[in-house]
């Protein structure tokens, strides 16, 4: 639960893919004092030559060096599409470290046939020409009309994602499945859904509610894919629901 006095508690929150630690600005700016969000630009953000692939356990190991450096013991976690499935995987992988866990807008599996097709298409002709349907993605079109210059913003976000790393990514998604392990999960889980995501509708979210002990599902009203930039009161709102519950 969050602590009294000065005690604070810690939460990490994981990025989508494409998208870097500003992406929660807004929910950071809605919770309290005594939360400590912890944020950092995940792999799919850096420049290597380097090609080497990375899977989840690759991503779980950064989240927990990043509590590690604040020399934070236990911290909550919660992520949003790529950071969905990476904060299900640390908290069945975890458990000493991730009290509770609160995964927004992904799928235990994702479609392996997309993901290896987007990859081929980055690697071919690079990023670009696919932004605008990923701002589609993410964004309703109600949403981008009345808030262009946000829209804006994670458009420049999402162009200036490395191509490799974005790549790499999309190899990881092909093959990442936590479908078995969302059984051992016994923490305490906040699955979100955007009631018009259509890139990992509702229904996603609700198989994974079925496979966790405790799971509990919430869907945000008229939002699409990015909730915690769309909808950021309303994230830090149910996140701070989850701290204190826990």
């Amino acid at each position: 639960m969050i602590p009294a006095g000065d005690e604070r508690t810690s939460i990490v929150l994981l990025n989508s893919l494409a998208t870097r630690a500003a992406l929660w600005d807004g929910v950071r700016h809605s919770l309290p004092d005594d939360v400590d969000a912890v944020t950092f630009d995940q792999r799919d953000q850096r420049h290597s030559d380097d090609a080497a692939p990375f899977a989840l356990d690759d991503m779980v190991d950064d989240a927990v060096a990043a509590l590690d450096e604040r020399g934070i013991a236990r911290a909550h976690v919660a992520g949003v599409s790529l950071g969905g499935i990476v904060a299900l995987h640390a908290a069945a992988t975890r458990p000493d470290r991730f009290v509770t866990v609160t995964a927004m807008c992904c799928a235990a599996r994702f479609p392996r046939d997309v993901w290896i097709e987007r990859a081929a298409a980055v690697r071919e002709v690079g990023l670009a020409p696919l932004v605008p349907a990923v701002l589609n993605r993410w964004f309703t079109p109600v949403f981008q009309d009345a808030h262009p210059a946000l829209v804006g913003r994670f458009a420049s976000m999402l162009a200036a994602t490395p191509d490799d790393g974005y790549a790499r990514a999309c190899d990881l998604l092909a093959e990442a499945d936590v479908s078995g392990e969302l059984s051992r999960i016994e923490q305490p889980a906040l699955i979100v859904s955007g009631e018009l995501d259509n890139a990992n509708p509702v229904e996603h979210q609700r198989r994974i509610v079925d496979g966790i002990p405790h799971a509990s599902h919430t869907i945000v009203p008229d939002a699409g894919h990015l909730v915690p930039a769309s909808h950021p009161e309303t994230v830090a709102r149910l996140l701070i629901e989850q701290l204190r519950a826990s």
